[in-house]
């Protein structure tokens, strides 16, 4: 019986640290995202797969390239798609991704499916987060990423 309790709390326990991660997880995951750039929603589309659960699609026009893996440019238009989840009543687990609106200018840490040409987010909520973006430029610093998958600061 104490066996079984330890393991429940064991169980609960490691699937909440799973749920959410920490800060500095995701900002990693942002300055390692292969397409880093500041963009202007031209449209987006809204689908509401349950009440909690939305599937998002943006076209926007990048007005800024801080890295690209895929060649954008200034001025190119790109599509993309990820779903931001809302939590139910007395529900944890990790920050909503944003949802964007028309007209916003944002910056976006992005990978880019190949197989349809459609881009989506690569550090959950900090996927939209200016204050990374602002701080890299301002900085001059850009983040490369090593094999083994450790960032490298490297001033410009």
């Amino acid at each position: 019986m104490k066996k079984i309790f330890v393991y429940s709390l064991f169980f609960i326990f490691s699937y909440s640290l799973i749920a959410v991660l920490p800060p500095q997880v995701l900002k990693k995951s942002a300055i390692s995202a292969s397409e880093i750039i500041k963009i202007k929603v031209k449209s987006i589309k809204i689908e509401s797969k349950t009440k909690y659960l939305k599937h998002i699609r943006v076209e926007a026009k990048v007005l800024d390239v801080k890295r690209t893996k895929t060649n954008l440019k200034k001025g190119d238009k790109i599509t993309i798609e990820y779903s931001s989840k809302k939590l139910r009543e007395g529900e944890c687990g990790p920050k909503s991704n944003p949802i964007l609106s028309k007209n916003q200018i944002t910056a976006a840490f992005l990978y880019k499916n190949l197989k349809n040409n459609i881009y989506h987010i690569a550090a959950r909520s900090n996927s939209f987060n200016n204050s990374i973006y602002d701080t890299m430029k301002k900085t001059k610093t850009i983040y490369k990423i090593k094999k083994s998958h450790t960032i490298k600061k490297v001033k410009k």
